[in-house]
């Protein structure tokens, strides 16, 4: 009996199995379908991106946008499925290979008008003021710098007394990328800025280090200099620099200030100054 009830117990299990080998098998040609059919879809022009619209750019020419977008556009999943859709274009792949590879371009925004047409907004960087190389003597090889201090491209537009230009730093023979004094470029540009209001004009700025620290050097428009260091902020050399003016020891008439050989900022409280 028990041998009965064994054969019978086996005989169930086999058929069992071969059930759920049949049902792995439907489930296996369901799922080879499915894909079949999804890759289908996704390759099927109804889907396809057919028109790209690009709004915003001025100096930068659409075939060099349009020659990133490409890139990105014509990839593929697994070789075979492609991303030039709706549904599965990187978005933001292309967005960063466009602020990454145009540094002319400060931001951009990749949406859909509809399911075939794509759509590129940029902003592109103004020039906010220039970086001309090492050496403050010579205002060649100039590129513009946006008003975070981001060089972006050769300077076009020719220089004038209105031009805040800035010097050293950096030593890459294409600096095209770089960011000036990273990290305090706003504060150097508010200390240009704070000068002017106390009518002293500067007309560059430039970098360079003693081996202790930076030595900050703005060269003005009428002749002289002014020195600074890091042993103070921006902020406090502008209040020295209230201080000298108030009290009378710096008149700020173009004749008086063509006479200060120099004005040094770099001795505390203390404004050391030297005429011509």
């Amino acid at each position: 009996m028990s041998r009965f009830n064994s054969n019978i117990t086996s005989s169930l299990n086999k058929k069992r199995k071969k059930i759920f080998i049949r049902k792995l098998i439907l489930l296996g040609f369901l799922l080879f379908f499915l894909f079949v059919t999804c890759i289908f879809i996704v390759r099927s022009s109804a889907l396809k991106i057919k028109t790209i619209s690009i709004v915003g750019n001025t100096t930068v020419s659409q075939d060099e946008i349009l020659g990133v977008i490409n890139l990105d556009i014509q990839k593929e999943y697994f070789w075979i499925i492609p991303t030039d859709n709706f549904f599965l274009l990187r978005r933001n792949d292309i967005q960063n290979h466009l602020l990454k590879d145009i540094p002319n371009i400060q931001l951009a925004q990749v949406s859909f008008s509809g399911l075939h047409t794509l759509v590129i907004s940029v902003s592109e960087r103004q020039q906010a003021s220039v970086w001309c190389g090492g050496n403050p003597d010579f205002f060649d090889n100039c590129y513009a710098m946006d008003a975070n201090g981001f060089i972006f491209e050769t300077a076009t537009s020719s220089l004038s007394t209105s031009t805040l230009t800035y010097f050293g730093l950096i030593t890459d023979k294409n600096p095209i990328g770089e960011t000036y004094f990273s990290g305090h470029f706003i504060e150097t540009s508010a200390f240009y800025h704070q000068l002017m209001s106390l009518n002293i004009y500067p007309e560059s700025f430039s970098i360079s280090n003693d081996g202790t620290g930076n030595i900050y050097t703005v060269n003005l428009w009428y002749g002289g200099k002014m020195i600074a260091d890091d042993t103070k902020v921006f902020a406090q050399d502008i209040t020295d620099m209230k201080a000298v003016i108030t009290n009378g020891y710096v008149k700020t008439d173009i004749k008086s200030l063509q006479k200060i050989n120099y004005i040094d900022l770099r001795y505390g409280d203390k404004v050391v100054l030297k005429f011509n």
